[in-house]
């Protein structure tokens, strides 16, 4: 897993330090992940299904493909995995705005209560 050396790696310590967010999608409730997250201690936010989606990954997905697009055409899915991967690891300006909203989670989580669920500007 690349998840908790990553952590590390932009935020120091590790992921006892860290509250995760995730909502109910397949994905984060197969199994393995479940063990995983039991495994490895991870807290997780109590995040209830239908509530404001205040997850940050679509405001960083689209900077990740505008950064993707905006040097290089990628015309196979090797070339394509690769860009993937050197614009993740490499751009500073992506790392800094990835680190900027996982920061101003509890800004936005705050909002979400205040707000009773309702509308923020998040």
């Amino acid at each position: 897993m690349r998840l908790l050396p990553l952590i590390r790696e932009w935020f120091g310590g590790g992921a006892a330090d860290v509250t995760f967010q995730q909502d109910s999608a397949p994905c984060h409730t197969a199994k393995k992940v479940k063990e995983f997250i039991k495994r490895k201690r991870l807290r997780l936010l109590d995040w209830p299904g239908n509530s404001a989606d205040m997850n940050p990954i679509e405001n960083i997905w689209k900077m990740l493909k505008d950064k993707m697009n905006k040097e290089t055409v990628s015309t196979t899915k090797r070339q394509l995995i690769e860009r993937l991967l050197d614009v993740w690891f490499h751009d500073q300006q992506l790392k800094e705005h990835t680190r900027s909203m996982i920061i101003q989670m509890l800004e936005r989580v705050a909002a979400v209560v205040k707000a009773r669920g309702g509308w923020t500007k998040y």
